[in-house]
Order: structure tokens, then sequence, then C-alpha cells
């Protein structure tokens, strides 16, 4: 398994590398950690690279050169920092480190297409103040645009202790084997509860199960998915709800005291819409716990 890391130096970022730990991944995994330079930002040009015009007695003076290599020293720093921190998290994991002059949006999504990632872990915000205002933005082109999971960390869960508490956000229309596998196959320490919750919304039990009342495929599904788990060696407690599934999932997570909540990219979307859901955009900013946005092969 490879695992890129988004590193900045800020108490979600290390959170996001002190959750590797109880993210259930293999020992033999490798990681990269991948930090960018922060650009300037003109608000009336909009991005620009690092330019700086100072005036001295012989006029303006371009001191691009020297603030680009201080913001590339600085990437630099911070990605070794990263680097130890997550060698420090898994000693057994192979883990090298990465800078860019992209944006950092970019700069992760790129660095995970280029070493063919099967996840990225990443910090609910950012160091500085502009990246704090930004930071919604960040994590939500990264779960966007990328073609592998997204492991977003919530401040919350950096000094997290017990057992875990995860729940599988499960969507009966789509029967989604991906989620459900991933969970299945990770490592995770004794003690750990599952709990898979089944939301139909309205659309799905009027077209599918024929009304809000019915079970049928809805019981086949729940059936099913929990086959899967209890085949790993995972009993998983079972809640069915009816209504709006970003509520139904915030308030489970919540009541339950989640850890990480897993979910598919176009969870409880209808087919042919967005590749990602309003759901899963939704759940993955505001949860009170960590997310995980699942893509299985042949997923985007």
């Amino acid at each position: 398994m490879t695992v890129i890391v988004g590193y900045d130096g800020s108490k979600w970022a290390r959170g996001a590398i002190g959750d590797l730990g109880r993210a259930g991944l293999p020992k033999d995994a490798q990681a990269i950690v991948i930090s960018a330079t922060e650009p300037l930002i003109d608000p009336l040009v909009g991005y620009a690279p690092f330019v700086a015009v100072v005036p001295d007695d012989s006029g303006p003076r371009d001191e691009s050169g020297t603030l680009a290599e201080t913001a590339m020293n600085e990437a630099q720093r911070l990605a070794q920092e990263g680097a130890s921190l997550v060698r420090s998290v898994c000693p057994e994991w192979t883990v090298n480190w990465e800078t860019s002059e992209d944006s950092p949006a970019h700069a992760i999504i790129g660095a995970a297409t280029a070493h063919s990632a099967d996840l990225i872990v990443v910090g609910s915000r950012g160091r500085s103040k502009l990246r704090r205002l930004l930071a919604g933005s960040v994590s939500q082109e990264v779960m966007r645009s990328a073609h592998c999971s997204v492991r977003c960390v919530h401040e919350h869960t950096e000094h997290a202790g017990g057992p875990l508490r995860l729940i599988v956000a499960f969507d009966p229309a789509q029967m989604s084997q991906a989620v459900l596998r991933e969970v299945a196959t990770r490592r995770w320490h004794v003690g750990t509860t599952l709990c898979l919750l089944t939301v139909a919304t309205r659309q799905y039990a009027l077209a599918v199960a024929g009304g809000p009342g019915s079970s049928g495929v809805w019981d086949t599904a729940d059936t099913t998915a929990l086959e899967v788990l209890d085949a790993a060696g995972y009993r998983a407690e079972h809640i069915a709800r009816h209504g709006d599934a970003t509520r139904l999932i915030m308030e489970e997570a919540q009541e339950w005291g989640a850890d990480c909540i897993f979910i598919t990219p176009g969870a409880f979307a209808a087919p042919g819409r967005a590749k990602v859901s309003p759901v899963t955009r939704s759940v993955c900013a505001a949860a009170p716990c960590s997310v995980e946005v699942v893509r299985g092969h042949g997923m985007t």
C-alpha cells in the first residue's frame, strides 16, 4: 500500500499523522510526505508566484528568487519533519518526502497520481490564516479530484485513545462492496467496534423498496453487507434509518462516539450524478470525527 500524507506543520496535519496508527493500515506500507510551498496571493489578480518588489534608494528590486528559495527551504523542512513523525508512528513503514511549488491540493493529488497511491491522508485544516480560510476548499478538492481513497482527519482525533468505533455509511441503493472490503481487510486493534449504518432515503424507499415502511431489497442489501464483514471476522452492530442521509450520519456519529466514518464518493446520490455526492461532501467537511472516502478499483 502506498500512502500520500499532506503536511504543513499544523496541529491538524500532526493529528492526521498521529491517526495513522489507528487507521488499520498494513505494516509493510510506504508513505510519501508532501509539503507545498505557500504562494503569495494578490486579491486583485488571484494566484501569483513568489514575487515581491521592495523599494530602496536605487528603485524597485525583484525579490522573487529570494522568496521562492526561502519558501522551498521551508517546504523541505516541513516535509522532513512530517516524514520523521510518520516514522515515529509507523516505524516499519518505508517513508520518503517530497516538495512541490504547486498549490497544496494540486501537489497532493499530483503526488498521489505519480505514485499510484492507494490512500491520501490530510488534516481538516491548515497552518496559516490563509490555509485555514481555504482549508475546506483544499480538503474538498483533494477528496473530489483524487483517484484513490482520501482520509480527512479532524482535530479531536490527534490524541484519541481507547477502542476504536467505526461507522460504515452504507447506501443500499448502490450495494457497493468497495467500502465493505476496505474496512474488512484492515488490521484493526483488539476491541474495535463496527457499526453498519444503513440509510434509506425517501427517494430510494419509494423507487426501489416500495415505500418508506418497506424492507424488501433494503433487507437483502443489509444482509449482504453484514455477511461481508462477518466473513472477515467482524460482527457489526446494525443501525437502519430512513430519511436525510447527511443528518442521520452526523447524528449517529455524534451519539455513537465514532472515531471514523467510511463512505463512498457517490453515496446516496442518483446514478449518473456528480462523482462526489452532496452527502459525502457534507459529511467529509463537518463530521464530528475523521472521514475516509473509499474509492475501490474502477471508482473515480
